[in-house]
């Protein structure tokens, strides 16, 4: 595959969104977003049908929950997604001081570092791991 693939879906907010909350999140703390949610959040769930029935199906079918409780989890990932967002449009904004990144035993992974060969990284963020890689700031190791 030698071909760059290029993004063939549709993402919300458009470009003018994206670069509004890029801009907003170069100076706001994502925490003070947030709130926003309960605004954005209603409106996602009455017009993006398809993809909520596809959860809500997840939760009510797959899963076994009641309809309400297949609702309720279904605004509740919606707002986990949401936050998720923010933080990513954050650190790639360059704010990565608002984020807390623990390393158990730093000397081992200082050792790993070192050595040339690589070595997994198990972590216990959630929503994107990507965003694990701005947090650690070495450059001595790719991390993927």
């Amino acid at each position: 595959m030698s071909e760059a693939r290029q993004w063939q879906g549709k993402t919300s907010g458009g470009t003018f969104g994206q670069k509004s909350l890029f801009f907003i999140l170069k100076y706001v703390k994502a925490k003070t977003l947030y709130p926003v949610l309960y605004l954005i959040i209603p409106f996602c769930l009455i017009f993006a049908r398809k993809t909520n029935n596809a959860i809500y199906h997840y939760f009510h079918r797959i899963l076994g929950y009641g309809k309400w409780e297949a609702f309720r989890a279904n605004v509740r990932n919606a707002f986990t997604f949401g936050r998720v967002v923010i933080d990513k449009f954050a650190l790639l904004a360059g704010r990565s001081e608002q984020f807390q990144v623990d390393v158990r035993n730093p000397e081992i992974f200082e050792n790993l570092l070192q050595q040339d060969k690589g070595f997994i990284l198990a972590g216990s963020h959630i929503g994107n791991f990507e965003l694990l890689g701005h947090c650690m700031k070495q450059d001595r190791k790719a991390i993927n």
